[in-house]
Parts: C-alpha cells; sequence; structure tokens
C-alpha cells in the first residue's frame, strides 16, 4: 500500500544569518536535485558518507534515494531558493532495519558550503521526531573515525549515544530516541 507524502512533516527555520531553510521529506522528482547536491560534496564529504571514492552518483542509487515509502524509510532534505530554483543543502536519512524491530539505520549529509551552520544538527532532530511518531526507538549508524563533524551533529543534538568499533577505521554509533537532555538540544523548533 503506497503511503501519500507526509507533507505534515514540513517546517522551515531560520540560519543565524538569517537565511530561511526549509526542511521536507524527499519525493520521487528530487532526483536532479539530488544529483545537484552530490556536485556540491568534496572528495572527503562524498568518502565520509558512502565510504568510497565517487565522482558522481549512478542514477539508480538516486532513484533508490528519492523513491521512499515513508514506513520504513523516511528522508528528510533541507533546502533554500537559488536563483528561483529550490537548492538541497543536505539531507538525513533512516531505514528500519528489519532484524531489529524499532531500530533504524541513520545517516546524515550536508554540502560542503553549508557544514557548521547547524543544518545537519536541525534535520537531525527533525528526522528523530518524524521516527518517534513512526514508533522507532533507537538509531545506528556507521561513522568513519576521523569523521569528528558526524559525531558533532550527535552530540549537539543532545543525544547520549554510544561508540564501539565496527571495523578498523570506523565506528559504531547507537542511541536511543527517548536518551535526551532536552537542555543540550542546540536548534529548537525553528520558525514555522
Amino acid at each position: 500500500m503506497a503511503v501519500d507524502y507526509p507533507a505534515q512533516y514540513e517546517s522551515t527555520f531560520t540560519l543565524n544569518d538569517g537565511t530561511g531553510v526549509r526542511v521536507r521529506p524527499i519525493r520521487a522528482d528530487d532526483i536532479d536535485h539530488m544529483a545537484k547536491l552530490f556536485e556540491k560534496f568534496s572528495p572527503e564529504t562524498v568518502y565520509f558518507r558512502f565510504f568510497s571514492a565517487m565522482r558522481s552518483m549512478p542514477i539508480d542509487r538516486l532513484k533508490k534515494f528519492c523513491n521512499i515509502d515513508y514506513e520504513n524509510q523516511m528522508a528528510l532534505v533541507a533546502c533554500t531558493m537559488e536563483d528561483g530554483d529550490e537548492s538541497l543543502l543536505g539531507v538525513a536519512r533512516y531505514v528500519v532495519i528489519p532484524e531489529q524491530p524499532g531500530t533504524a539505520e541513520f545517516a546524515v549529509v550536508v554540502a560542503d558550503t553549508w557544514q557548521n551552520k547547524k543544518i545537519g544538527t536541525h534535520l537531525l532532530q527533525r528526522l528523530v521526531d518524524v521516527a518517534k511518531k513512526q514508533g522507532i526507538q533507537a538509531f545506528v549508524g556507521l561513522v568513519m573515525d576521523e569523521n569528528r563533524k558526524a559525531l558533532g551533529i550527535i552530540r549537539n543534538s543532545g543525544y547520549k549515544f554510544k561508540e564501539s568499533a565496527y571495523e578498523p577505521g570506523i565506528r559504531r554509533v547507537e542511541f536511543t530516541l527517548s536518551d535526551i537532555d532536552p537542555a543540550l538540544r542546540v536548534v529548537k523548533g525553528g520558525r514555522t
């Protein structure tokens, strides 16, 4: 059964520099936007997110990223208007792990020029809000040891997470979605 586009998960917030950012679920017609977002990533960002060096994202993978069921998978994109067209700044997604009820694997990536502006933190917090409504209780993810920015996103979100060695150079992080200190939450609800 197909699920309708979940417009209830759309929101907006404002960066410290005054830039308005819209957060919304990804859509099937976002393939071109996702391809353009990928082009904004440095080789390091690509390697940290996809664990391999790629010069471009194959179209079949772009389609897979954009065509989700909104139940077992969710992807939220942060976007702003540039030259009269919507431009993606980053994306946060989760995929339910069937073998681990109530658990989903998550990932967050932000275009290099938009990093260090709390976009990743905001996306993760919105993704957690959606996941909780879908009955997900925990997130797990893989992070390269040298990817300190990814761990910073989790820390800035206020989640008490555990790290463990996964394989050489890669750490497994996990946190319970309810295990948060509200005082540590950097980004509050934003402006709607």
